[in-house]
């Protein structure tokens, strides 16, 4: 089976989602975790150290030095 959809232009999720409900770290997480290329789309581990994880990466940090 073989799809030959028309290419189309996006609107990105930026148009769509009102800035107070998401924040700029998160926006661009879900748009490169969206992409429709898997080349240009985020790797799982790229994913996870992207800055939207910061302060769970850091919090995490945080515990592993005072469990020491």
């Amino acid at each position: 089976m073989e799809f030959n959809f028309e290419p189309k232009q996006g609107v990105g999720l930026k148009s769509r989602i009102p800035p107070e409900y998401i924040s700029p770290e998160l926006l661009d997480l879900l748009d490169r975790m969206l992409a429709y290329e898997p080349h240009a789309r985020i790797s799982a581990g790229e994913a996870l150290r992207h800055p939207f994880f910061q302060e769970v990466i850091e919090n995490e940090m945080e515990l592993e030095k005072s469990a020491m």
